[in-house]
C-alpha cells in the first residue's frame, strides 16, 4: 500500500493518483531508477567524448597507433549513443 502524502490515505500499490484526494502518489522505488537513469546518461555522453578527445590527443603528439584508436573512440561513441 502506497500512503498519499497529502491526505494519509492508503492506496494500493500501483496507484498513481490517490483514490481520495487525487493527489499524485509516487513510491519509493521509483526514485532510484529515474537517479540511474541520469547516471547512465551522464556515462554515456562522458566516455565517448573523453575517447574522442584522448584519440585526437594522441593523434596531434604523433603516435603510431592513434588513428587506430581515434577510429575504436568513434566506433564506441556510436554504441553508446545508440544505448541512448
Amino acid at each position: 500500500m502506497v500512503k498519499c502524502p497529502e491526505c494519509g490515505f492508503e492506496n494500493p500499490e500501483e496507484s498513481n493518483y490517490c483514490f481520495e484526494c487525487g493527489n499524485k502518489v509516487t513510491t519509493d522505488s521509483n526514485e532510484p531508477i529515474k537517479k540511474m537513469n541520469s547516471v547512465w546518461f551522464i556515462i554515456t555522453i562522458l566516455f565517448p567524448i573523453v575517447g574522442i578527445i584522448g584519440g585526437i590527443y594522441y593523434w596531434k603528439k604523433g603516435y603510431k597507433n592513434a588513428p587506430e584508436l581515434l577510429m575504436l573512440s568513434i566506433f564506441i561513441a556510436a554504441l553508446y549513443s545508440l544505448r541512448l
